[in-house]
């Protein structure tokens, strides 16, 4: 080969040399050395920061690597310059005897990337310290630093006869024998040879120390192996070949021995993978060798060839095995992989030549040979007594001919064996065994190991963990034992050859099926087979088995039975069956309950074998028959469950589908009146365990459940859609997408998913009548009793049919005025039309001879004396309204009743005098034309009947008939957050907001008007004050009619208000600064607005401790209890706690998230309390304080807010109790206490801290923190 000289060591002047040798120094100290003495460095070890490659190679007198190793060193940075620490002070790793040292950049890439760069760099010898520019920072692993040594230099020791023992060995093959001898000795021996001068020529490549190797041990490799370059776009060929995956995408070359592949032109012939590992023309030819390499590295045993392969000569991994898919071949072309070959993995042997370019192959003339190193001795035990071989190739390009770097490596075959085993398993009790199809002596796994600690380890692994299956203990002995054996129907093992001669320690590691596993350890010699008949046996004697069952009976729903008296799970009996078909008993078992209230049962003393268990009688009471066959196998000396873990039974329930239906009062219809609906009637449904309660026994209990439902607009609650939405039409028209459930429990569910109700009692109460009808208070108690059957579904719901009928009547008042005549005379016989808005019911009433029109009904006025008898003159053909050609006045009749009763189905309610004639509703009140009031304006009013007027009569007061200027009002005010004209009643918060509506007439169309409006005190009379201030409001506008209405919006700052608070709207009407009209009634409830002060108050405890201080756990659950009150009963509320660190004055995070919760309520009534559970991890949290802020919302509006870091009713505290110190004289720190363990996790939410609700509360508690005190 073409050699160059390596570049000159460089040497560093004394100051610099001083320098890094004080580095060095600093740096061992640190612990940023890459290694310290006495600790040599591990090659293949994981790598250090910022690592270099370090290379040994050990060179005979002609220069060729006879052995080789590699570690890595840490670079640290100085300057420009980067300092590699070589040496740790030992002798090993002290380098200046070195024969070469060089320094490469990309010193295993192919394509001539490789860069000599040794000039750039200097190796001081005396700080072991090799310098090289900071530019190759950022490729410090493709750099290779680069030291020749004799194999007399101590780091020989070191790294390769350290882990050998370099006795010779025999190998036989077809009754020819061998020995194989390591060449160590003879390469030490010629290294320490005197030399004819201290150091060579400066012409000279190595010193004058000639070391050549022993040529009877080095034996010559087949000239054409099929090598293959591995760089780093070639790792889907790695792949191909089985790399593990650390060596995947790495520099070097691979070797396939017992391959034949020539190069013709440039281009490569087909490879024959079943060629000679050796050279059979060479001298060193040996055809036991040949054999013995052959059966173990040349891969013909496929999968089970045993050798491993070594990238540095320290530490080896099994080889890879190809495994036949494709790669990239020659030139990148698509190929395909050898399937089962087996190749060794080799490194460059060179450091002083380029490795060119091409697919790499030997060179046929060249010294390619294989020696054996000795027996290896090492670390790594599975390797321990094989045989070490070092190879190395000359090799050149196959297109280009251009020589390579020679490649080497490191192998490790196992060695070969030489005697016969057979184990024998016999049975204890033949009698019972032979006779029983459960029992087999086949199967039995035994391992052998020629290390009695070994063997007594897996004794004690067998017995105390047993494996499931014989294949699982056959797997973990093939890779852990020396010999493994596994036993037949007839009880023998197959002969196991090639066993290596010496003394064995046996233990069974899996039973063959009915037996017991032996915990005996057995010794077994093996001796060296003279024929195939000479073996060496064993017997062992098991005990047959026998075994138990158990059946643990639990519910499908635990958190509905446990506890429950209408549920358990005892005296359920179960069969234990020989067959599947469950017609052999066996046994049978009944449940008992055990401490959790599951049901237990259990068997002993059964043979081994399979069963099936059947439930045959239900338990007592609540539970389906569970219908299913279980099958069970009893093993040895095992409780065998049932089912592995528990047996479910299913609890009974009950899926009603229409669980309510609301109606109507007076039409027994589910069809409304007027403006009302029976959509969204809410119903607190409480469910009791008990059988049989009544109203009074059930008072002083807690339901073990609870909803509040609500109706859809046919007034049903559907049980099977209580999860779903249902189209809510309110009586403007608006549709809103409604939940059947407005809060509440989880609903029980029956296996199939369906929604059901479980066996108790149950209570059932209206808290929201649907609007426009009356609250019905009434409690109604229905039961769910067991049903004598063994079926999950029951029918046993005692309530009417089509469900628990429920009627409210509608809200119904009265109206009343008097009539008269521009203030003065009282106008008689004037006919008005009064008209529903909603569903265009109108009828006509006539004030009588004093002016009065009331729709009441007394002893002389009845509805039910001539009902509605004024309406024949105005009705057309078709039933609609039409002003007569010529009115007969004589016709009109005062006293005719008066009533509303169209439902939304087209029928009519009928006539019921104790109620008021107009339903739930807005009325248009028209008066129309007559010879009596032909001179005047005509009157347009508006009248709502809401549910505070029923039974009421509502006085419009009375009706002007004014001549054009002479205006006239009335108002009626209502809540303007909600745009409800039947709501009277506000929140009181710092944007209470009233609408007033005003009712005009008389005002001259087009003309400018404003309307002044001001709220007062009912309970003083005076205006009502905010800091001071009355409150008032106004709008200009200029009407389209004489009559109309128009809105005033009136906006205030309630939340000063501390008790519920009457106000009344007085409204003024003025044209340029002159008042035209007023109504100013204090009396006037159409402008009364009750304001109610919402607040909260709170109290946070731990739930596990009830209190305010609490023990860390994994996790942790706060309760805080929020009271509020100003509610209004019926509306869905919305809880938004935000959790605070006490000690930060910050919200407190879990993954850097805020932790909020928010829980959604309906309250029963305006005050009252509701609860929210905070769970987070809580491990970590001794010492931790924490305050809950929360915040009340209503829609999207904040009610109340409650935060207060000081207030100690809002705060808990977790740490861990104070524990003694030890005894005087004592180090020992007294144990932590368990953490605690908590139930059931509730829901948490980690909220992200942004727009929202959870948001919304942390931003709200931010702006306060900052307000201005």
């Amino acid at each position: 080969m073409n050699r160059s000289h390596s570049a000159p060591v460089h040497r560093a002047p004394r100051s610099i040399r001083t320098l890094v040798s004080a580095l060095l120094a600093f740096l061992l100290l640190v612990g940023l050395a890459p290694f310290s003495a006495g600790a040599p460095p591990q090659a293949e070890a994981a790598p250090p920061s910022s690592p270099v490659n370090v290379l040994l190679h050990f060179k005979d007198a002609q220069g060729e690597t006879v052995d080789f190793t590699s570690y890595e060193a840490s670079a640290v940075r100085q300057g420009d310059t980067l300092l590699i620490a070589v040496g740790d002070g030992s002798a090993a790793l002290d380098f200046r005897d070195n024969l070469r040292f060089a320094v490469y950049d990309r010193y295993a890439a192919f394509n001539n990337q490789q860069q000599d760069i040794t000039g750039d760099c200097f190796y001081d010898e005396e700080a072991g310290i090799v310098s090289i520019p900071a530019r190759f920072e950022e490729r410090l692993g493709e750099l290779a630093i680069v030291f020749w040594l004799s194999p007399a230099h101590a780091a020989y020791d070191r790294f390769i006869t350290s882990q050998l023992i370099t006795d010779a060995v025999q190998l036989e093959h077809e009754g020819r024998q061998t020995t194989m001898a390591s060449d160590i000795e003879a390469l030490k021996a010629a290294a320490e040879a005197p030399a004819t001068s201290p150091l060579a020529a400066a012409d000279e490549p190595l010193r004058s120390v000639p070391f050549p190797g022993q040529p009877d041990a080095h034996y010559q490799l087949n000239p054409y192996t099929r090598l293959e370059e591995f760089d780093r776009d070639q790792t889907e060929k790695q792949i191909a070949y089985g790399f593990p995956s650390h060596w995947v995408g790495s520099y070097g070359f691979g070797a396939f021995f017992g391959t034949h592949r020539e190069f013709t032109g440039g281009a490569s012939s087909d490879t024959d993978w079943n060629a000679p590992v050796l050279d059979t023309s060479a001298s060193s030819y040996d055809e036991v060798v040949e054999s013995y390499l052959a059966e173990t590295i040349a891969a013909r045993l496929g999968a089970d060839a045993q050798f491993g392969s070594s990238k540095g000569g320290t530490s080896f991994v099994d080889r890879p095995v190809t495994l036949g898919y494709g790669y990239q071949d020659d030139g990148y072309l698509p190929g395909h992989s050898p399937d089962r070959k087996a190749l060794a993995r080799g490194g460059c042997g060179s450091s002083d030549i380029n490795n060119g370019a091409g697919t790499p192959l030997p060179i046929p003339g060249g010294d390619s040979y294989i020696t054996f190193k000795g027996v290896y001795n090492g670390s790594q035990t599975q390797y321990a007594g094989w045989y070490i071989f070092f190879y190395k190739f000359d090799a050149k390009s196959g297109s280009t001919g251009n020589t390579f770097q020679d490649i080497v490596g490191y192998m490790v075959a196992a060695p070969p064996h030489g005697g016969n085993v057979q184990l024998t398993k016999v049975s204890t009790d033949p009698a019972i065994s032979n006779a029983n199809g459960n029992y087999s002596l086949a199967q039995g796994v035994f391992a052998a190991f020629t290390d009695e600690a070994a063997s007594q380890s897996a004794r004690d692994h067998a017995q105390g963990r047993p494996w499931k299956t014989w294949q699982e203990a056959q797997a973990w002995a093939e890779a852990n034992a020396d010999v493994t054996l596994v036993t037949g129907n007839d009880g023998s093992s197959p002969v196991v050859r090639d066993v290596e001669a010496a003394d064995y320690f046996v233990v069974e590691l899996f039973a063959p099926p009915g037996f017991r596993l032996s915990d005996q350890i057995k010794t077994l010699s093996v001796h060296v087979a003279e024929n195939d008949d000479d073996i060496c046996s064993i017997a062992f004697e098991d005990v047959p088995q026998s075994g138990s069952i158990d059946l643990l009976k639990v519910s499908n729903n635990p958190d509905l039975t446990t506890g429950n008296d209408c549920y358990t799970l005892a005296g359920a009996t179960y069969g234990i069956f020989a067959d599947a078909a469950c017609l052999q008993p066996v046994r049978s078992i009944t449940t008992a309950l055990d401490g959790n209230g599951n049901g237990y049962a259990r068997a002993d003393k059964l043979p081994i074998g399979s069963y099936w268990v059947k439930e045959t009688k239900r338990p007592q009471a609540g539970f389906a028959l569970d219908p299913r066959v279980y099958p069970v196998v009893v093993s040895d000396q095992i409780v065998t469950r049932v089912n592995t873990a528990s047996v479910t039974d299913q609890a009974k329930l009950n899926p009603l589908s229409i669980m309510l239906q609301k109606k109507d009062d007076q039409t027994q219809e589910a069809s409304p009146q007027g403006a009302a609906t029976l959509g969204d009637a809410h119903f607190r449904i409480n469910y009791y365990d008990v059988n049989g309660g009544t109203a009074e026994s059930l008072s002083a209990l807690e339901p073990r459940a609870h909803w509040i439902v609500r109706t859809d607009d046919t007034g049903s609650f559907l049980l099977d859609r209580a999860e779903s939405f249902f189209t809510h039409t309110d009586r403007h028209g608006n549709e809103t997408e409604l939940p059947y459930k407005v809060s509440g429990s989880p609903f029980y569910r029956l296996s199939d998913g369906r929604i059901a109700m479980p066996i108790g009692t149950y209570t059932i109460q209206e808290v929201k009548a649907p609007e426009g009808y009356l609250l019905d208070e009434t409690i109604r108690v229905r039961h769910i009793t067991d049903a004598d059957h063994d079926n999950e579904v029951i029918e046993t719901f005692e309530a009417e049919q089509d469900g628990d009928l429920v009627t409210d009547r509608v809200a119904r008042g009265d109206l009343s005025f008097l009539k008269r005549a521009d203030g003065a005379a009282k106008l008689a016989g004037i006919p008005f039309k009064l008209t529903s808005k909603t569903t265009g019911e109108w009828h006509i009433i006539v004030t009588d001879k004093n002016g009065m029109a009331s729709t009441q009904s007394t002893p002389a006025h009845p509805h039910g004396a001539n009902t509605n008898g004024n309406d024949a003159q105005f009705r057309a053909e078709d039933g609609s309204f039409r002003m007569p050609l010529t009115l007969d006045t004589e016709a009109l009749d005062a006293s005719a009743g008066t009533w509303f009763g169209l439902a939304s189905n087209g029928q009519s309610a009928p006539i019921d005098e104790q109620y008021g004639a107009l339903p739930f509703d807005t009325y248009e009140l028209e008066e129309l034309p007559c010879p009596a009031n032909a001179l005047f304006q005509m009157i347009r009013d508006e009248v709502v009947i809401d549910e505070t007027d029923d039974s009421l009569v509502v006085d419009l007061g009375t009706l002007n008939n004014t001549a054009a200027g002479k205006p006239s009002i009335r108002t009626s005010a209502y809540d303007g957050t909600t745009h409800d004209p039947y709501d009277n009643e506000i929140s009181a918060n710092e944007t209470a907001t009233i609408i007033d509506r005003v009712t005009y007439t008389g005002l001259t169309p087009g003309e400018s008007y404003t309307l002044e409006a001001a709220l007062m005190d009912k309970a003083t009379g005076e205006p009502f004050l905010v800091e001071g201030d009355p409150v008032t409001a106004s709008t200009t506008f200029a009407p389209e009619d004489y009559n109309g209405y128009t809105n005033v919006t009136i906006s205030f700052d309630g939340s000063a208000l501390a008790e519920r608070t009457e106000l009344v709207v007085f409204e003024t009407l003025s044209q340029e600064g002159r008042e035209v009209a007023r109504h100013h009634d204090l009396d006037d409830r159409q402008q009364t607005i009750t304001v109610n002060p919402v607040s909260i108050a709170t109290t946070a405890r731990d739930q596990e401790s009830g209190t305010h201080q609490g023990l860390p756990a994994e996790e942790v659950t706060i309760v805080d209890t929020v009271m509020y009150q100003g509610l209004v009963p019926g509306h869905e509320y919305r809880l938004i706690a935000l959790l605070m660190n006490k000690d930060t004055g910050e919200p407190h995070t879990v993954d850097d998230r805020v932790v909020t919760v928010e829980q959604a309520f309906v309250p029963d009534a305006s005050e009252g309390a509701a609860d929210v559970a905070i769970t987070i991890p809580g491990a970590n949290l001794d010492g931790a304080t924490f305050v809950v802020f929360e915040s009340l919302y209503y829609e999207d509006r904040e009610l109340a807010v409650h935060a207060d870091l000081e207030d100690e009713g809002q705060t808990v505290a977790y740490a861990y109790p104070d524990l003694p110190l030890p005894p005087t004289g004592g180090s020992a720190e007294p144990d932590r206490p368990a953490l605690a363990q908590t139930g059931d996790p509730l829901t948490w939410t980690i909220a992200a801290l942004a727009v929202g609700a959870g948001g919304a509360a942390v931003i709200a508690y931010a702006a306060r923190r900052n307000r201005p005190k």
